[in-house]
């Protein structure tokens, strides 16, 4: 997942948890980045990667 603020990407992982209501959630951030919580509040937008193909 790719995490965007004002179009432009602030961080990317995977969804560790998500809010039953969609209000907050926890990304498992690359790159050993840690942890970080997002507020559905602070008007970011959640983008899907592809998934990688494997050869």
């Amino acid at each position: 997942m790719e995490i965007h603020r004002q179009g432009r990407p602030i961080a990317s992982g995977r969804i560790d948890m998500l809010a039953l209501d969609g209000s907050l959630l926890w990304l498992q951030q690359d790159e050993g980045k840690g942890r970080a919580l997002f507020l559905h509040s602070d008007g970011l937008r959640v983008y899907r990667r592809p998934a990688a193909r494997n050869a």
